[in-house]
């Protein structure tokens, strides 16, 4: 039988790319404890017309890191959010949204945006010269 892991502080890291949405959950020491992406829940499901980035596949990918901590037997106390990558996407706001729901240990402490500048913005500006 296995030992249950049990864990004071995790952080639940929620990263939408264009095509693909990863689900990372590590302990306060940063070591990985679950790693999901919805490409591997394609996988599994065994769908061929399965979209990644849709919010059937964010609530497959919930439903899919709920049976694993079950599975596992982790119980976590606290729980801290990190969102990265563009939270006004559908996919991502409904994770969030169902997170509560969906996932029987939520406690969420804190919720976390990061969002990264687009590349041409980090130039600076153009200085233009008149002719005279």
């Amino acid at each position: 039988m296995k030992k249950s892991l049990k864990y004071k502080i995790c952080y639940l890291k929620l990263k939408g790319t264009g095509k693909n949405i990863y689900l990372t959950l590590t302990n306060s020491d940063g070591n990985v404890i679950l790693k999901l992406s919805s490409g591997m829940i394609k996988k599994t499901l065994g769908l061929t017309f399965f979209k990644k980035y849709t919010i059937f596949a964010s609530q497959q990918l919930l439903i899919e890191f709920n049976k694993l901590l079950i599975k596992k037997k982790i119980y976590i106390k606290l729980v801290i959010l990190k969102i990265e990558g563009f939270f006004n996407y559908g996919p991502i706001r409904k994770m969030v949204e169902e997170l509560s729901y969906r996932v029987y240990f939520l406690n969420v402490a804190l919720i976390q945006l990061y969002r990264r500048t687009p590349h041409g913005s980090m130039k600076k500006k153009k200085i233009r010269h008149r002719n005279r």
